[in-house]
């Protein structure tokens, strides 16, 4: 069990190395931006491809569970550099593949010497977290239970320059690296001082996490992050600090700030898929949760950015929705564009919730639904996600 986990930091490492994807429990002070990025002279798509499954003994009884969910980025600024973050990411994924692998090889030999009556699990998980024609950042989690108490988890991100397909450091973000790395270590400080959680954090630990590249961009700031255990108690689980844009504005470069666009009253809308007028739309995407489901086309009446499609469920034992994985990413979607989603639309709640910001800062969140009465299918608000 201590080499299975071993592997996996190791694994951790490599994929935060190789050169060739939200919410924290987050201490923060920041504000929401006043719009949405409209710089770009291109979009990024990033579809994803889920596999799950199980290894069951001869009596049944099953030993191991996994499940993987990996990213694939189909529009960018140009093949090439597609083609580059797209091996970049492949490589990561192998690795993680390997691991995966060999952790279920380790299920089955466990299960023959009788060692546990619980599975063993493995999975990875990727989003992500911003994505334009200056940045992309996406992080991928990973979970390993092989025994014992609990499982252990890490999140590692790879930040790309999407017009080379070159991955982006922390000293590139500024023109003056030092200078950027001693005030985003001062800011999280003073955010890891009033942090009124499990514990104090170990504030000597902070500046690891930038050595180590721990850090991605979202829509409102640069978050830093620290897995369980590194600046915490493993109940206090994975931490980000939050750094706004308007903090950082003058202290990166200027590409790196959200810019804002003049579409603040965009709305998307569902219908389905060969509704009257589908014809004239571009199909930028799809995703499929269910095969055999409801076609449904989703399509807006100005610019919306960070159009985001989750797959969500009713969580154990209550009427909150989690978040199960990623369906979907597209840095803008027009008016003349529409995305497409078979899935089984429940009842009385929703499975896809669908998230994207207006130009003037404002986040939507929406469900997909399905009148009662006539069939249509529209979007309504949804629950939050845990």
């Amino acid at each position: 069990m201590k080499r299975i986990i071993a592997t996996l930091s190791a694994v951790l490492m490599l994929f935060s190395l190789c050169g060739c994807t939200g919410g924290e429990n987050a201490p923060t002070n920041s504000k929401g931006p006043t719009g949405a990025n409209d710089t770009k002279d291109f979009d990024l798509t990033v579809s994803y491809d889920f596999d799950f499954g199980e290894k069951c003994a001869s009596d049944g009884s099953c030993y191991f569970r996994y499940s993987t969910n990996r990213a694939t980025l189909t529009e960018g600024c140009d093949k090439a550099s597609v083609e580059k973050i797209n091996a970049a990411l492949d490589e990561a994924y192998d690795s993680l593949q390997s691991q995966l692998d060999e952790t279920a090889e380790y299920a089955a030999l466990f299960s023959d010497e009788g060692g546990t009556q619980l599975p063993l699990e493995y999975s990875f998980d990727t989003q992500v977290m911003r994505g334009d024609a200056n940045v992309l950042s996406i992080a991928v989690d990973v979970y390993a239970y092989t025994g014992g108490v609990h499982g252990m988890s890490g999140r590692t991100v790879l930040n790309f320059d999407p017009r080379t397909g070159e991955r982006l450091y922390f000293p590139d973000l500024g023109k003056d690296g030092d200078a950027l790395s001693d005030f985003v270590l001062d800011y999280i400080t003073q955010l890891a001082k009033g942090y009124s959680g499990y514990e104090t954090v170990t504030l000597s630990t902070l500046p690891d996490l930038i050595e180590n590249e721990q850090w991605y961009f979202t829509e409102t700031g640069l978050m830093v992050y620290a897995d369980a255990y590194q600046v915490a108690s493993y109940a206090a689980g994975r931490m980000g600090f939050l750094v706004p844009y308007e903090e950082l504005t003058g202290k990166v470069l200027d590409k790196y700030i959200p810019v804002y666009g003049s579409d603040s009253d965009a709305e998307m809308k569902a219908d389905v898929s060969n509704a009257e007028g589908s014809e004239n739309r571009t199909i930028v995407g799809s995703a499929v949760v269910d095969a055999g489901g409801q076609e449904v086309l989703l399509t807006t009446s100005g610019k919306v950015y960070n159009l985001r499609i989750y797959y969500a469920l009713l969580a154990d034992g209550g009427m909150q929705l989690e978040r199960q994985r990623d369906l979907f990413y597209r840095s803008s979607l027009d008016t003349s564009e529409g995305v497409t989603v078979t899935v089984y639309i429940p009842d009385v709640y929703c499975n896809v919730v669908v998230s994207y910001m207006t130009a003037d800062g404002g986040f939507v969140k929406m469900g997909i639904f399905q009148s009662g009465k006539d069939g249509s299918v529209y979007l309504a608000p949804c629950d939050d996600l845990d």
